[in-house]
């Protein structure tokens, strides 16, 4: 039997709900089809494997051409069904093999089907769930937060019906088990090396190990699916759109499905107007701006606010170009590894926080339009209890000698005997060549010279980036993070488990306190003991400060006059599947 239980409800901030630029109606008879609508795109993809490849640009391009069983609404904001019936209740199991779990139930749609004709059933589902847990693929950042779910079982009578069930309840595992795309097992899995394999085979080490052994394709399988081909030269989605051309480092060029199954839906999660949707790849705002400009680009979202007032301020373009501002959840902040030496002191760290000046930053860089954030918990809100650091020379100097950093040899840098080597605070910081990389690097190392902190600038690209962040190659970097609409889970950035080459707690931070409150946070089903547990992880975050958090943005929107569409604060803020030419 099962008995239902207390479902999660989604906290966000939101800052400005949404804008609709002009209407989401069709009319078949009077709609004027748009041929393309152009973009722009700062980097280049890694690849385009929904469950691999996760950076912001990569997200934006897979969330097109892959539908999740259910999503967040660009325009309500509720968690809506895309392909199932209806977004599932979490019921408890009181008997049988997965007795005290938790347990969803969910029924795809009848027309749900991938491009060949098949049908997308709960064989899919679970041969997505076993390509992220798979020990051996590199669905890292998945594999953290889909950790708790312990078998998919479908049903064989209607294979459109499956249960999840999860070994306990994690703070967002409603959008957890029914927000993650969904993969064809005919096209990624062609030999189906996993249908007969368990989820318990693939999380247990012993069990894995035996079945590996047993079973050499289902590493084979692993090899494959982390390969170029799946990320790159054969990508089968079950979205509007499809991967049609990508050039690189010049373009990816996405065509619209003329006969898929929702085809002529008003839906806001399921438009389709442009029947080409191309992404310019420019590396930075100097040419993504002089695209726009020459007309070759229609919309454009990495403007910053002193680009976008000089375009206001010019006839010519205030003519041809609409001007929008979306706030949207996502942060700007710096990295430090705190397992190098010399940024192992904590009291290092938080001098270092005091020596960014961030709200000169926001007032030269964003023109204000930017809000000071001490954490990534946005439903923490006014009921913080830190306060961000404020640039402080002279505490920060107090904190490093209290480390005992000084200047033992007058070339005025401090140092300081580590392991009986001399160490100087000489600190290796990475960005990229972005202007707000460059600029918050700049102000950073000019500012850290005066207490005798010495800041090597290292500008690499992207890739370089992410390599050496993956490798645990670094000592600080800038870093930006978006999060989705559901309630923020700290655990994949932050809790100890996560913290080995490839996970994403790169700072090492975390301790038996911050895990238990991360646990906390994720199983609770009290809203008020959960917001709790993220003040109290807030304050180990501020007195640790592995992290120097910056500020949330407001991102500008340019776009051509002749073309409408929706922008919204859920990630990148605005859906470009939605534009089209009046």
């Amino acid at each position: 039997m099962l008995y239902p239980c207390r479902p999660f409800y989604p906290l966000f901030v939101v800052f400005i709900a949404f804008i609709t630029l002009g209407s989401c109606k069709k009319n078949e008879t009077t709609k004027t089809e748009t041929k393309e609508i152009v973009s722009s795109l700062k980097n280049s993809p890694k690849g385009l494997n929904p469950v691999i490849n996760l950076s912001g640009d990569e997200n934006h391009i897979n969330g097109i051409l892959h539908y999740p069983l259910a999503d967040y609404n660009p325009v309500s904001l509720q968690f809506e069904p895309i392909l199932i019936k209806a977004v599932p209740i979490p019921m408890v199991v009181d008997e049988g093999p997965y007795e005290g779990q938790i347990r969803y139930d969910m029924e795809i749609i009848p027309e749900a089907s991938w491009d060949n004709g098949d049908p997308i059933t709960g064989y899919d589902y679970s041969f997505t769930i076993k390509s992220i847990l798979h020990p051996l693929s590199n669905a890292i950042r998945y594999r953290a937060y889909l950790s708790k779910i312990s078998g998919v079982v479908v049903d064989k009578d209607n294979p459109k019906k499956f249960a999840v069930y999860l070994d306990q309840r994690n703070i967002a595992d409603v959008e957890l088990v029914s927000g993650i795309p969904i993969l064809p097992a005919y096209h990624y899995d062609p030999s189906s090396s996993l249908k007969s394999v368990t989820i318990a085979e693939l999380k247990d080490e012993a069990l894995y190990a035996e079945l590996e052994a047993t079973n050499p394709e289902v590493s084979d399988f692993a090899e494959s699916f982390n390969s170029v081909k799946y990320s790159r030269d054969s990508i089968v989605g079950c979205g509007r759109y499809r991967l049609k051309e990508w050039l690189s480092d010049q373009y990816i060029k996405l065509e619209r499905k003329e006969d898929h199954f929702f085809a002529g839906s008003e839906n806001s999660l399921q438009l389709a107007e442009p029947q080409e949707i191309v992404f310019l790849l420019s590396p930075d705002q100097a040419s993504s701006l002089a695209q726009l400009k020459s007309g070759n680009l229609e919309i454009y979202d990495q403007i910053d606010y002193q680009q976008m007032a000089d375009l206001k301020a010019d006839e010519n373009y205030n003519e041809r170009f609409d001007f929008k501002s979306v706030s949207i959840p996502r942060a700007y902040y710096l990295s430090i590894n705190s397992r190098k030496p010399e940024l192992q002191d904590k009291e290092v760290r938080q001098a270092l926080g005091y020596l960014m000046d961030v709200d000169t930053l926001i007032s030269s860089y964003e023109n204000g339009y930017g809000k000071r954030i001490s954490s990534p918990f946005l439903s923490v809100g006014d009921k913080s209890e830190v306060t961000p650091p404020t640039y402080d020379l002279e505490k920060a100097i107090q904190l490093l000698e209290k480390a005992g950093w000084t200047d033992s040899n007058g070339n005025q840098i401090r140092d300081k005997s580590i392991d009986g080597e001399l160490v100087e605070l000489d600190i290796q910081f990475m960005s990229t060549s972005s202007q707000l990389g460059q600029l918050v690097a700049n102000i950073f190392k000019q500012l850290c010279r005066p207490a005798g902190v010495n800041i090597d600038i290292q500008t690499v690209d992207q890739t370089t980036l992410r390599k050496q962040l993956n490798n645990l190659e670094f000592e600080m970097t800038t870093a930006a993070a978006s999060q989705s609409l559901a309630p923020y889970d700290p655990y994949a950035l932050l809790h100890t488990d996560n913290s080995d080459p490839g996970e994403a707690n790169v700072f090492n931070f975390g301790n038996s306190k911050s895990d238990s409150l991360i646990e906390l946070i994720r199983t609770t089903t009290e809203v008020q003991e959960r917001d709790k547990a993220y003040i109290e992880l807030e304050k180990i975050l501020h007195d640790e400060m592995p992290i120097i958090f910056l500020y949330s943005p407001i991102v500008h929107i340019v776009h051509k006059k002749e073309v409408n569409g929706i922008t919204s604060i859920k990630k990148p803020g605005f859906v470009i599947q939605s534009f089209k030419r009046d």
